[in-house]
């Protein structure tokens, strides 16, 4: 088919990795809207206050995630 190097990708792993993707939106979600209903805190303060307490390693978070972002839709296939 390909190799990992090569110029071809595997159109299986891309699935995968969108799949994978998907699916932990799909749940982070899901875990916003039962936090919502059963009156907790949702998500998005929890993690403004996690990055106001880890700043630098939430500034590291955002640059790799940026990063692969970045390659993903600049690298030439």
């Amino acid at each position: 088919m390909s190799t990992f190097i090569g110029t071809a990708f595997n159109p299986r792993l891309v699935q995968l990795f969108a799949i994978v993707f998907l699916a932990m939106l799909t749940l982070a979600v899901m875990l916003d809207i039962a936090l919502d209903r059963s009156g907790q805190e949702p998500l998005a303060p929890r993690v403004s206050r996690w990055a106001g307490q880890f700043p630098w390693f939430a500034t590291g978070l955002a640059l790799f995630v940026g990063m692969m972002v970045a390659h993903f839709f600049l690298s030439p296939l």
